[in-house]
């Protein structure tokens, strides 16, 4: 299954709406739709606000795949590079209300996928795969 919308928030509920379809469709378990959900979800706000920060809103293609023993989804944009994965995690140690708005999206997103990759090429873009294994 796969959906391409312009980067724009007023796109994001045709996004989770596509991604809540391909759960239910592929029969996820609850949890497992909540996790795919969340992290697309997170994933797909970033790449609104900060992926075409200062460029014309592109495109974000999300393609869902299922197998017998896991789900990936790909998120392919042409907006700035950014790996996740080398993302350093906030500091949650201090009280909530010291510490700056935002930068748990990324955490959210290691913390509920199984694996997480990312890869960037000049001319074809950015490419974000997210797998949830399930059973």
């Amino acid at each position: 299954m796969q959906i391409a919308v312009k980067a724009l928030r007023e796109n994001l509920p045709n996004m989770l709406g596509f991604i809540e379809k391909a759960c239910q469709q592929y029969q996820l378990s609850r949890q497992a739709s909540l996790d795919v959900r969340l992290a697309v979800e997170e994933a797909c706000v970033n790449l609104i606000k900060h992926g075409y920060a200062g460029l014309p809103p592109g495109m974000i293609e999300i393609t869902f795949l299922r197998t017998d023993q896991q789900v990936q989804i790909a998120i392919m944009d042409f907006g700035h590079e950014f790996d996740p994965t080398t993302f350093h995690p906030p500091d949650r140690s201090s009280e909530w209300d010291q510490r700056p708005i935002g930068g748990l999206g990324i955490f959210f997103i290691l913390q509920v996928m199984d694996e997480v990759r990312y890869t960037s090429n000049p001319g074809q873009g950015n490419r974000l795969e997210l797998v949830k294994k399930i059973s």
